[in-house]
């Protein structure tokens, strides 16, 4: 009788060891990586005087300090977007936000966005110690017909914003446009 293909597959000389290169190089070079890394070795990047941000849920009277704050922040969003202002764009975000690339790629997305005609603040999202903030945002743009006519086109679009407070201070830690 045969055997069925699984129990050839699993079969022991399948997963056997074979004793060559790797196992007499490699193995006891991915040991002193390993020993290394457990002897404590410290980055040079991560500091370690600095301790981690308090960061503050908002009660329910600070949930309107919370709404007041994102509607300001939401509003300057739009303006950096509408005037491709990289610089006013991330002023409120954390700091891990503001990277040279996507300072280079400010521009083009602003450009796939489109021209913001108007916005309407929509609403929140509980998220215990973050606040998620939504808008309705109508943009206009430029698109091709199958036929190869342009014409301009009104869209909404969902602009998301995530705010904590972290040492006393409001942050973004989130932005999507969708």
């Amino acid at each position: 009788m045969k055997k069925p293909f699984c129990a050839n597959a699993l079969s022991r000389a399948a997963f056997a060891v074979r004793r060559g290169r790797f196992t007499r190089i490699g193995i006891p070079a991915l040991a002193v990586v390993a020993l290394a890394q457990l002897a404590g070795c410290r980055s040079a990047t991560a500091p370690d005087h600095l301790p981690p941000p308090a960061v503050q849920a908002p009660g329910e009277a600070g949930k309107a300090e919370f709404a007041a704050v994102a509607q300001a922040y939401g509003k300057e969003l739009l303006d950096a977007v509408g005037e491709q202002d990289y610089r006013k764009f991330v002023t409120h975000f954390a700091a891990a936000f503001d990277t040279k690339e996507r300072e280079k790629g400010f521009p083009a997305s602003c450009s796939k966005i489109g021209k913001i005609i108007k916005s309407e603040y929509i609403g929140n999202l509980d998220r215990e110690l973050l606040q998620t903030y939504l808008w309705r945002v109508a943009v206009e743009k430029a698109v091709k017909e199958k036929n190869g006519e342009a014409r301009t086109a009104t869209f909404d679009r969902l602009m998301q914003i995530t705010l904590l407070k972290a040492d006393g201070k409001f942050q973004i830690v989130d932005f999507q446009f969708n």
